[in-house]
C-alpha cells in the first residue's frame, strides 16, 4: 500500500497490504525516519527527490537510470507517463536491469488494448521477475489480474499515487468476469451480473 500522508500509517498498517510503500516526495527525511521506525511492514522505498536518508528496508525504488547504489533488494523503475513503448523497447530495458542484479518496474500509461497486450506478455514472460504497472483507466486490468512480482495499492481513494490505482480495499473485493461470444454489444449479461 502507497502511504501519502502521515495520518494514515495505522490505516495503511491494517490495510491488510503485504507491503508499505514510502516515497520521498510525499514526506521530509525526519518523516521518513518515523515511518520507517513504526512499520510493522516490510517497505519499498522509493526515491523520487535527492534524499540523504537511505534506511535499511526490504526494498528500495529508484529510476532506472539512476547512479545511486542502495543496499539490499533494488528496484529500477521505468516510467512512461505519456504512453506504452514498443514491446521490444520495454524488453530492452528490462533486459539492463536484469543485468545490474536489480528487479526491473514497467509503470507506462495504456490508452489502448493493444497497450496492455504488450504489458500482459511482459508479465507473462518475467512472471515474478519484474514489476509491471499499466496507469490510466485501462491499466486497471494490469493491477487486477496482475502475474507479475506486486502491484500498487492506495490506502483510500483521496491518496491515489496514480490514475488507474485501486485502494486495498478494492484489490481485494473486485472480481474478474469474463463474456465470450459474437456481437455482444447487445448482451444484457453485463446489467444481469
Amino acid at each position: 500500500v502507497s502511504l501519502t500522508r502521515i495520518q494514515d500509517l495505522t490505516k495503511a498498517l491494517n490495510s491488510g497490504a503485504d507491503l508499505l510503500e514510502l516515497r520521498t516526495d510525499y514526506f521530509t527525511d525526519t518523516q521518513l525516519h518515523y515511518l520507517v521506525a513504526h512499520s510493522k511492514l516490510p517497505i519499498i522505498y522509493t526515491i523520487k527527490r535527492p534524499t540523504k536518508y537511505l534506511p535499511k528496508v526490504a526494498y528500495t525504488d529508484i529510476d532506472y537510470r539512476s547512479k545511486l547504489k542502495p543496499a539490499g533488494k533494488v528496484i529500477r523503475s521505468f516510467h512512461d507517463y505519456k504512453r506504452t513503448p514498443a514491446s521490444i523497447t520495454l524488453d530492452r530495458i528490462i533486459q539492463s536491469i536484469l543485468k545490474k542484479k536489480c528487479i526491473p518496474k514497467i509503470a507506462t500509461l495504456v490508452k489502448s488494448v493493444n497497450d496492455l497486450y504488450i504489458l500482459a506478455k511482459l508479465q507473462s514472460k518475467y512472471k515474478k521477475k519484474i514489476i509491471v504497472v499499466g496507469m490510466g483507466e485501462l491499466g486497471l486490468m494490469t493491477r487486477l489480474y496482475n502475474k507479475s512480482l506486486l502491484t500498487y495499492a492506495a490506502v483510500s481513494n483521496t491518496t491515489k499515487t496514480a490514475v488507474g490505482q485501486l485502494t486495498v480495499k478494492q484489490m481485494q473485493s473486485t472480481r474478474l468476469y469474463g463474456l465470450v461470444g459474437d456481437d455482444i454489444q447487445h448482451s444484457l449479461s453485463p446489467k444481469l451480473h
